[in-house]
């Protein structure tokens, strides 16, 4: 771990970000969970372990890519119905009506 902690800080010392929160577990051991530089540097602002990151649409190409993997596996279809997963779900929302973003659904 402290390879780990030593080359955050170093990539904090030569400014590629401000600040980061790393986690690390093995089988369900947390090996490290450590806050490193600033969350806000015009308030001087310390990051904190339980800083919430505004991510965005950055988590899209992550499920994109998992749920494809369970394709490839025969785990999943383009046409599975979501309400075989989650009961309360519109019986006629697939999970490629999720990809391509024509479920209907709106972010409220």
């Amino acid at each position: 771990m402290k390879k780990t902690i030593n080359e955050i800080n170093n990539l904090l010392n030569n400014k590629y970000f401000s600040g980061a929160v790393i986690k690390i577990e093995k089988n369900g051991k947390v090996l490290l969970n450590k806050a490193f530089g600033l969350n806000n540097i015009e308030k001087n602002e310390k990051m904190k372990v339980e800083t919430i990151f505004p991510i965005y649409s950055m988590t899209k190409p992550i499920i994109v890519l998992a749920t494809f993997l369970l394709i490839q596996e025969h785990k999943l279809s383009l046409d599975t119905k979501v309400c075989e997963f989650y009961s309360n779900f519109n019986e006629e929302i697939t999970i490629r009506h999720l990809l391509n973003m024509t479920s209907g659904i709106s972010y409220s």
